[in-house]
């Protein structure tokens, strides 16, 4: 496992150090080193996100949820247009978190709320980092372990996260 994850963050620096060469031309250095540091660290965290929380196919959701359709996408994709289902696009094309989804395959009915408050379609990772970010709200626990349990403590969440500020 330590090898896998040696060759993940090795693959990593080395996609960045091919940006880092893209982006040299670019007139503010300091600039420049922040951004690819911000790139490095969101890189990792989405490799991170992505072992420590099943990620779906679409063909897995298909067979979950028991359809019956002919095509394995359909039920992925109907319900992640419907905003019922955060995807998230990766190298492997689009992997749907498996903690949105009920023991039956089928959505947590609440997830539609918490994407819409947070607008996942517009930035479907930071709906991910949110839900896997500890939160106050939620007695310092993650929105990812409270969503299945206690739906609605999570869309309240959203909610409040999206409230202007004073």
């Amino acid at each position: 496992m330590q090898l896998i994850e040696a060759t993940n963050v090795a693959a990593t620096d080395a996609i960045l150090e091919k940006v880092i060469e893209l982006l040299r031309p670019l007139p503010d250095d300091e600039l420049t080193e922040v951004c690819l540091y911000q790139a490095r660290l969101s890189l990792r965290w989405q490799t991170d996100f992505c072992q420590t929380y099943a990620m779906l196919s679409a063909k897995q959701i298909h067979e979950l949820a028991g359809s019956t359709s002919a095509n394995a996408n359909a039920t992925a994709t109907r319900w992640a247009k419907q905003g019922r289902i955060l995807g998230l696009p990766t190298g492997r094309g689009l992997r749907y978190p498996g903690f949105q989804f009920r023991s039956d395959g089928r959505p947590v009915p609440e997830m539609e709320a918490v994407l819409a408050t947070l607008e996942a379609a517009e930035d479907p990772w930071g709906v991910a980092f949110w839900m896997d970010t500890e939160n106050a709200l939620l007695d310092g626990r993650k929105p990812a372990d409270v969503l299945q349990d206690h739906p609605q403590s999570v869309v309240e969440a959203a909610q409040r996260e999206m409230e202007p500020v004073a």
